[in-house]
């Protein structure tokens, strides 16, 4: 599918409009007009009648301030903020985007901005910067060569108004280009030579050729035949990374830097937005229907299997140890009364994450999953994390476990210990312990964990009298 277009403009005047549009046009950006309509009592938005695009996410949203018409006795922010509260929520379900706001009322527009932000803070993605567009100025007098030419100029500034929002389009559109130039490495390689007849034909042939023999050895014949997609995506991932790299700009740079001034300099964050970073660069949240086998998946221990001590007892004996005395020992030691510890214990989500050989699984070789036993802890009780050996305060057991930073998990904050004493094998769509998988550990915390884990398994252990 080719990109949507990263601009949509909204008016309830088809001339001023088509202005606004021609501006856009004229100075080389792509963007998506859209005329609303505000006397059909069917469309409530006043752009239903638009189908948007899945893929279409406007980084910058021009709207008509007075979409109503309303009359001048009715025209107050309270009136005017309503219809464009709907058109953002119809085309930006997320951000980030500018704001721009379109009309001749400028004493009007600032106090709009301030009902956005108080009245629909949780209802609509809210714009990471806005501006304000005049109409008196660019399309008075029938709009002469000058209004044209200022309005052109108008536009095409926009991006810059904002340095922050100019660095990270000005990335999202470097990301693009080397993507660009990844397809256009894969053309040149399938290029036949000396072909008259059936050029096209072989250009084909050959370009098929090249990328099945890049997802076959990225993932193997048999998972690159039953995920196509994530085949090639692994495969061309290093080639698109190498092209982004060689097309960085110096200017790129000075962009980050105008819009970064705390880069370079120490900057403390706070602990929510930590958690937040943690997980954006270690885990990745998944739905229920997620794959139990998929290396890295953490998956919690089915509740509904273990809901008697019956059972319960056959989990332990499988793992050698009873679970209270196992989350003592390896993940959470609370203090206090037995009621308190109980609750503490009971906040606490046991699972299993699938650590087995990345090569295996690229292979098809996995007969039994390797699993390790891990605990999601609440923050709140991380001040029971912590472990005295020999006068030592630790945030570990002993050295066979392994703690990531505190990761955010739908709006609440975690931390994750996994065991390497406790280790299954298991054929995981055949295993009644397994219950939901949580979420995924990215590829380079769970090489790390990987590591570890066979560090762990591998100590000598001498014995020796002295």
């Amino acid at each position: 599918m080719f990109s949507m277009p990263s601009i949509v403009i909204v008016d309830n005047e088809q001339d001023e409009l088509t202005h606004l549009q021609k501006a856009f046009f004229e100075s080389g950006l792509p963007c998506l007009p859209v005329l609303y309509i505000g006397d059909d009592p069917s469309n409530d938005s006043g752009v239903d009648h638009i189908n948007v695009p899945a893929g279409l996410q406007p980084r910058i949203l021009i709207i008509d301030l007075n979409l109503q018409r309303l009359s001048s006795s009715s025209l107050n922010a309270k009136n005017l903020v309503a219809p464009i509260a709907k058109v953002i929520e119809k085309f930006s379900k997320s951000g980030p985007y500018l704001l721009g706001i379109w009309s001749t009322h400028e004493e009007e527009h600032g106090e709009v901005i301030s009902l956005l932000e108080s009245r629909y803070k949780n209802k609509i993605a809210l714009p990471i910067s806005w501006t304000f567009i005049s109409k008196s100025e660019f399309l008075s007098n029938g709009q002469d060569e000058a209004q044209k030419s200022a309005l052109k100029s108008r536009v095409q500034g926009l991006i810059n108004e904002s340095p922050i929002f100019a660095a990270l389009v000005n990335w999202e559109g470097r990301i693009t280009e080397a993507a660009r130039k990844t397809t256009e490495t894969l053309h040149q390689l399938a290029i036949p030579k000396s072909i008259d007849q059936g050029y096209i034909e072989q250009l084909q042939k050959n370009l098929s050729g090249i990328l099945a023999a890049i997802g076959n050895e990225t993932l193997g014949y048999h998972n690159a035949r039953d995920n196509p997609g994530a085949a090639m995506d692994m495969g061309l991932t290093p080639v698109l990374s190498d092209h982004l790299n060689s097309i960085t700009d110096p200017e790129d740079g000075l962009i980050w830097g105008n819009a970064l001034p705390e880069l370079g300099q120490p900057h403390e964050l706070e602990q929510e937005t930590k958690a937040k970073l943690n997980s954006f660069y270690s885990i990745e949240e998944v739905v229920e229907s997620y794959p139990l086998s998929c290396r890295g998946v953490f998956i919690e221990i089915n509740e509904n299997y273990v809901s008697t001590a019956e059972l319960v007892s056959k989990l332990e004996t499988r793992l050698g140890a009873k679970i209270p005395t196992i989350m003592n020992d390896e993940f959470i030691r609370p203090n206090g009364s037995k009621s308190h510890k109980r609750i503490v214990r009971d906040s606490v989500t046991l699972g299993f994450l699938e650590i087995s050989a990345e090569c295996d699984h690229a292979q098809r070789k996995v007969k039994l999953h390797r699993y390790v036993l891990g605990a999601l802890i609440p923050i709140e009780h991380s001040e029971y994390t912590y472990f005295e050996t020999n006068g030592q305060k630790k945030n570990t057991a002993h050295e066979g476990i392994y703690r990531l930073p505190i990761i955010s998990i739908k709006g609440k904050e975690y931390l994750l210990k996994l065991s390497f004493k406790y280790q299954i094998g298991a054929a995981p769509n055949d295993n009644k312990w397994f219950g939901k998988p949580l979420l995924r550990i990215r590829d380079q915390v769970l090489a790390d964990i990987s590591f570890r884990c066979a560090q762990y398994g591998s100590r000598p252990g001498i014995i020796r009298f002295d």
